[in-house]
């Protein structure tokens, strides 16, 4: 028996995505990179070195980003931004044009050409530090000077798992230091689990829910031999890059994702094809089914089936043990409750958006005994 088709309903979208990039405005084809990110359906873009540039240079690149829909998280990650280092000095191309004698005289300059452009977003006050009552401390100063300069626009700090893989020590001290917090994990190439994504993602949501900050999460798109020549060429599978999407929005419900690194992915062994992977695997229509486990055995099948897009959903499709029995274009469903003998099972769950991009989630499961 089928479950009931039913006309689409108006769908819950993907949580907004972006990407890192590092593109210099005085040295670099930045509007190439611009567009290639647009084109690809994300709405931000984190360039680590968008500050490379002429005061002009930088303008340009905020007017580049707004012509291709893009909004710009600017990068104040930098040390140099928060420990007093001479910052007229630091960004040589871009210090000269500042008529400044002092660094806070050189923060409202810079926040100041960018802060009422139509495409920022806002800026990243900080991201993978040490918790470290210095660092605390100078990142909170930045969040306050940043708010003094433009305080209708969000900030945002990530940060990373210590050596011993613990979380809640990096993230808890900056829990208050921006609107937007999270973390980043990136196991694929190491000796770590992929279920790390679920557990940080499930702590930031907690972390930041103490905190009254939006949670984030950032997502692996790049080889790890990248970094480190003596480790393998191993670039997430799409299916390994939706697998860490899924996790990150099941369970941390994050209100950005964003993936590291655009310029990794154009450096990688295979630049094309992994840039198509990326934009599948974030792109792909989220589904998820509630209800059953796959951990122990159930009585009988009560299965729902929720489904997450950016387009409207045209098709979900469910079979059970290669039997159809759901057809429904609506976001959330359910699996008729049917007879089922005693041992194992598979119930697989197809959605398709109008856009044509797809995902499939399969559910292995045992049923106690025969339902009577």
């Amino acid at each position: 028996m089928f479950g009931a088709w039913a006309p689409a309903s108006a769908n819950a979208a993907l949580p907004p995505q972006g990407v890192y990039d590092q593109c210099a405005p005085a040295t670099d084809d930045c509007a190439t990179n611009l567009q290639m990110i647009a084109d690809a359906g994300f709405k931000y873009v984190l360039n680590y070195t968008a500050w490379y540039g002429s005061a002009d240079q930088v303008r340009e690149y905020a007017d580049e980003a707004q012509a291709v829909g893009l909004q710009v998280i600017w990068p104040l990650n930098d040390h140099a931004w928060r420990d007093g280092t001479d910052l007229r000095s630091h960004y040589r191309y871009l210090g000269p044009d500042c008529h400044c004698s002092n660094n806070a005289q050189f923060k409202q300059w810079a926040l100041g050409l960018v802060k009422d452009h139509p495409a920022t977003w806002g800026f990243y006050v900080g991201d993978e530090l040490s918790p470290s009552s210095a660092n605390v401390s100078q990142t909170h100063a930045l969040e306050d000077e940043v708010k003094s300069i433009a305080p209708g626009k969000p900030t945002m700090y990530v940060t990373i798992p210590n050596g011993n893989g613990v979380l809640t020590s990096q993230l808890q001290p900056f829990a208050h230091v921006a609107d937007y917090v999270g973390a980043d994990y990136y196991p694929v190439g190491k000796a770590s689990t992929m279920d790390g994504v679920s557990n940080y993602a499930s702590e930031t949501r907690d972390i930041t829910g103490g905190a009254g900050s939006n949670p984030i999460f950032v997502l692996q798109a790049f080889s790890w031999s990248s970094y480190d020549s003596s480790m393998a060429d191993r670039f997430p599978s799409r299916s390994e890059m939706q697998q860490m999407r899924d996790m990150a929005i099941g369970s941390g419900n994050p209100q950005m994702l964003l993936w590291y690194a655009f310029n990794d992915v154009m450096r990688s062994s295979n630049p094309a094809g992994n840039w198509e992977a990326v934009k599948d695997a974030a792109f792909a229509p989220y589904v998820r089914v509630t209800g059953v486990s796959g951990k122990r055995c159930v009585p009988r099948l009560k299965a729902k089936v929720s489904v997450r897009a950016n387009a409207a959903i045209r098709t979900v499709r469910a079979k059970l043990d290669g039997r159809p029995v759901l057809k429904t274009s609506r976001e959330n469903s359910r699996v008729p409750s049917l007879r089922l003998r005693g041992g194992r099972h598979v119930l697989r769950v197809t959605a398709t958006d109008r856009q044509g991009k797809a995902s499939v989630q399969s559910l292995r499961f045992r049923i106690c005994a025969a339902v009577r």
